[in-house]
């Protein structure tokens, strides 16, 4: 496990936005097709990754609130790692996110958080890749902040570092240390060979 540095800015610098990401609906298709298929193997590892450096601190009994929840395997995987948490919800704006959840016990919420509030009931809010398909106005203005205020305890964010998967086509901002988002965090540690950063608001 990677231990948790304290958040230290001196100057805040602007989140690098991407020119020429796709748009949001060519966004939400490329997902739907991605959920359509099993989720890769690599993937147990990125939950072992998570488990390891997140979700073993928290306390048994607590709630967790997984936001762009993405492959509806990826929540099944983390709610089978971590059996000692009370409940676990998604929020996703793609319905095709839900296959499977109900089963699992799972709880789905299909609201856009562009939108929407998001349920104020859980202990603590996870996202997995999944702020780096904002702009830099919908991240700071609506989605971190919607984020911050659902969570009873602690927010973790888990983004791309530096120029990790930066041929995404369908990322929005990247993120450095000393950036907007970073210096918004009260923590960071840096995981997956310097590829990602966690940041805990």
């Amino acid at each position: 496990m990677t231990e948790w540095i304290n958040t230290h800015c001196t100057q805040e610098k602007r989140i690098i936005e991407v020119q020429g990401s796709t748009s949001e609906s060519t966004l939400d298709d490329t997902y739907i097709d991605r959920y359509s298929t099993p989720l890769p193997e690599a993937d147990d590892e990125k939950v072992a990754r998570y488990v390891n450096n997140i979700f073993k601190e928290f306390v048994p009994g607590s709630s967790l609130l997984i936001v762009g929840s993405g492959h509806p395997e990826l929540a099944i995987k983390i709610k089978n790692a971590c059996p000692s948490l009370s409940k676990v919800g998604c929020v996703d704006r793609i319905e095709e996110a839900s296959i499977g959840l109900e089963d699992n016990d799972i709880l789905f919420y299909h609201l856009d958080i562009l939108v929407h509030s998001i349920p104020r009931e859980y202990d603590y809010v996870f996202s997995s890749h999944t702020l780096e398909h904002f702009t830099r106005s919908e991240l700071l203005g609506k989605v971190l902040p919607r984020m911050r205020d659902a969570a009873l305890k602690s927010v973790y964010a888990v983004v791309p570092y530096e120029e990790a998967w930066a041929a995404e086509p369908t990322h929005r901002c990247r993120f450095y240390k000393g950036d907007e988002l970073f210096c918004s965090s009260r923590k960071y540690k840096i995981i997956c060979q310097n590829q990602e950063l966690v940041l805990k608001f």
